[in-house]
């Protein structure tokens, strides 16, 4: 499966490392639990950056890999919890990404994107032995196109 990651240019040498997730916890993984975050598309990976944009000084400054995860390794939750989609994201996920990051039976978990529950988003678990089986290509430069510049400057009260 193709998936996409999108980081800050100054985090790319840690981007297939899951140190910051380990370090902030996510929706699918605990604190303390290494995780890398990608999406089936690009513009999934894109859209779910800009669900923290008005968090971000700026928009540009960003690089993004194409991964090539082997499908075999790849899993699926047998049921989400109820409360998934939630916000802030419930302890249920959380539990849901720590078995499955615990067991090691699989390389990476495939969950619905909460923003767009038709979409996909990887959660691969860098301690696996098989995570050197991924093929990485990048980074390269996200250019953010001058619209999306402006919607974010418009939603922080900067103009544009």
């Amino acid at each position: 499966m193709r998936a996409y990651r999108l980081v800050k240019e100054a985090h790319a040498p840690e981007a297939l490392s899951g140190r910051g997730a380990a370090l902030r916890g996510g929706r699918w993984n605990p604190k303390g639990f290494p995780a890398v975050y990608a999406s089936e598309h690009l513009a999934l990976a894109v859209l779910e950056w800009l669900a923290y944009a008005l968090e971000f000084s700026s928009l540009r400054g960003y690089v993004y890999f194409r991964l090539e995860v082997p499908e075999a390794l790849i899993r699926e939750p047998e049921a989400l919890p109820p409360d998934w989609r939630n916000l802030p994201y419930p302890a249920s996920t959380q539990e849901v990404g720590r078995a499955f990051l615990e067991a090691g039976e699989g390389l990476a978990l495939r969950v619905p994107s909460v923003l767009v529950p038709e979409g996909w988003n990887l959660v691969l678990n860098p301690r696996h032995p098989a995570f050197r089986e991924v093929r990485v290509e990048g980074p390269f430069p996200f250019l953010p196109d001058p619209r999306l510049e402006g919607l974010w400057a418009r939603a922080r009260g900067l103009g544009g």
